[in-house]
């Protein structure tokens, strides 16, 4: 199942934010990360086009890094 990931959602915190999300579709992550942020107490509207697809291939991403 696809592997997508976000960094553009707004935190408790003024620090950075990224979240994995596992769904058949970049529109299903959306929703789901939207729904799980609401949960929290984030409601907000993250974008399909801010969700970004991880290959299968072997990589490396860094979500964050601690620079501001």
């Amino acid at each position: 199942m696809p592997l997508f990931y976000n960094k553009t959602f707004t935190g408790h915190y003024p620090v950075g934010t990224s979240a994995l999300v596992i769904a058949p579709t970049v529109e299903e992550a959306t929703n789901m990360l939207n729904q799980k942020l609401a949960n929290i107490g984030l409601p907000q509207k993250v974008e399909s086009k801010d969700m970004i697809y991880v290959s299968h291939k072997s990589q490396v991403i860094i979500l964050n890094d601690g620079e501001y």
